[in-house]
């Protein structure tokens, strides 16, 4: 199980990797630990922030975009920040939402070799479902094209 404090190499093994249960827990009381006394720490947001972004409970990755989305308005570790919320978003299937925070980071660190790896993915994704959907209408208009000839010609007779 890869470690929520530590960066991982590449988005696609960010987007198939998830966080072992005792270690979401050890930065959840540390997060509400902080949160009891007053004072959110941003690097202990930051932290639990990560490791819901990696937790198999979309529940759980959807606090992880809020709290990364809060950290983004203070500019705290905000290339990063942008990367986990792609990351969360791609993992919850919002592609759209996910390239919109890539180019947000890419706007930040243009080479940054991470967010071009998740935008080409991004990219891909959204042009395969594009691809899906509009085989699916292609495949809707030639049922009703069929329908219609064949009610047109019982009508006929």
């Amino acid at each position: 199980m890869p470690s929520c404090s530590k960066p991982e190499i590449t988005s696609e093994h960010l987007l198939e990797t998830y966080v072992d249960a005792r270690e979401l827990t050890r930065f959840e009381q540390r997060y509400n630990n902080h949160l009891q006394h007053g004072h959110v720490v941003p690097a202990v947001q930051y932290d639990y922030g990560r490791c819901l972004i990696l937790s198999h409970l979309p529940a759980d990755i959807i606090k992880g975009i809020v709290l990364m989305e809060q950290l983004l308005q203070f500019d705290y570790k905000a290339t990063n920040c942008c990367f986990l919320t792609a990351i969360g978003h791609a993992k919850l299937g919002n592609h759209n939402t996910a390239l919109q925070f890539t180019k947000m980071l890419l706007n930040k660190e243009p080479n940054d070799r991470q967010g071009l790896e998740l935008q080409a993915r991004m990219n891909r994704k959204i042009i395969k479902e594009y691809l899906f959907q509009m085989s699916v209408v292609g495949g809707a208009v030639v049922i009703m094209g069929a329908l219609i000839s064949v009610v047109l010609t019982r009508h006929r007779r």
